[in-house]
């Protein structure tokens, strides 16, 4: 799949990439994304992240297709089949 992040500060995806899911998390404030062999991980300037793709591989936070953590993140790095925050 594929993640853009936009000059204005949104994320839009395609295929594997698609936000449809998070999409209303996406749409402001993001100031970078990253990926993993199955999903992708969104830091937002609030501190909180943004997670969607499939959950069953990509090791998202609380094993659904989309999560978010609210507070004190300062970077994600996506590894093969996971995420550090």
């Amino acid at each position: 799949g594929v993640a853009v992040l936009t000059t204005s500060g949104s994320v839009r995806g395609w295929q594997k990439g698609d936000t449809t899911d998070v999409a209303s998390d996406l749409e402001y404030d993001v100031i970078s994304i990253t990926n993993n062999e199955y999903g992708f991980g969104a830091l937002k300037s609030d501190g909180s992240a943004v997670f969607w793709g499939t959950s069953s591989v990509s090791a998202i936070p609380g094993d659904t297709e989309k999560a978010k953590l609210t507070s004190g993140c300062s970077k994600i790095v996506g590894g093969f089949k996971s995420f550090a925050v």
